[in-house]
């Protein structure tokens, strides 16, 4: 485990709260402004490495340092849940920050989605269905139509009237753009046919977990210097927080082959 520096005490000359504060993603990330701007002592959570290991190290030292500002000024109850609320907050004010830049600046508009359905403590499976646009980007990728042409070979030379493929192993890189590559990469896909005379209707279930990947960000998403601050500050413990929880997608690709 690394080592952090122990938390230092704020100096009794900060403004008090009257009481605790509601704690919002709003709230919180207006109180970690005040924090970043205080005297509190920056020891308290510098640790200047570039190191991923050093960077989810630094970001907890900052955010057990902000939790003990909140607490030493009246913002919150010196408890564990009052504390975690406040550093789940904060996370995911910043996270949503770098999906609104990713789609305002670079046009990732699914990987933004995605990234923003995240922020929340349940967060619904996502399916999407043969008129959403989502879908027609996955169908319009060099890998989808190669899938397709390849089960449509196999189907053009069989007397079956059913079609199955459901192997475990079945994989899809969508990663054509880097929208796709920062929202899905590697999926999985299952495939269903029933023939109908001399058609076949098929329909192709491209499917993956959501898992945020601070690294793929941080390389390819950090289309601002401060999309790479947000990256560097809280990425790295988002999920470790609770501020980023995975979910499921299924895209639903449907067609019609004549054989």
């Amino acid at each position: 485990s690394v080592n952090v520096f122990a938390a230092a005490t704020p100096s009794d000359s900060f403004e008090k709260y009257l009481e605790p504060i509601a704690i919002t993603e709003e709230s919180a990330y207006d109180l970690y402004e005040e924090f970043l701007e205080s005297d509190f002592p920056k020891t308290a959570y510098e640790i200047n490495m570039n190191d991923d290991e050093y960077k989810e190290a630094e970001a907890e030292a900052k955010l057990q340092a902000f939790g003990d500002y909140a607490v030493s000024i009246g913002a919150i109850e010196d408890t564990a849940e009052a504390r975690e609320s406040l550093s789940k907050s904060v996370i995911r004010s910043a996270i949503r920050s770098l999906a609104n830049i990713a789609e305002d600046y670079a046009g990732y508009t699914i990987a933004a989605t995605f990234l923003r359905h995240s922020l929340q403590d349940n967060p619904k499976d996502l399916t999407y269905g043969s008129t959403a646009s989502v879908c027609w980007t996955v169908e319009d990728t060099d890998e989808v139509q190669n899938l397709i042409d390849d089960i449509t070979y196999e189907l053009e030379d069989t007397d079956i009237n059913y079609y199955w493929n459901g192997d475990s192993s079945n994989t899809v890189y969508l990663n054509e753009t880097t929208d796709l590559f920062l929202a899905f990469n590697k999926a999985s896909w299952t495939a269903e046919g029933v023939k109908k005379g001399s058609t076949w209707n098929l329909e192709i279930n491209i499917e993956d977990e959501y898992d945020f990947d601070p690294s793929d960000w941080e390389e390819y998403g950090g289309v601002t210097a401060t999309a790479v601050n947000i990256i560097n500050d809280y990425a790295y413990v988002a999920q470790e927080y609770g501020a980023i929880v995975p979910f499921n997608i299924t895209v639903v690709i449907e067609n019609e082959i004549d054989v």
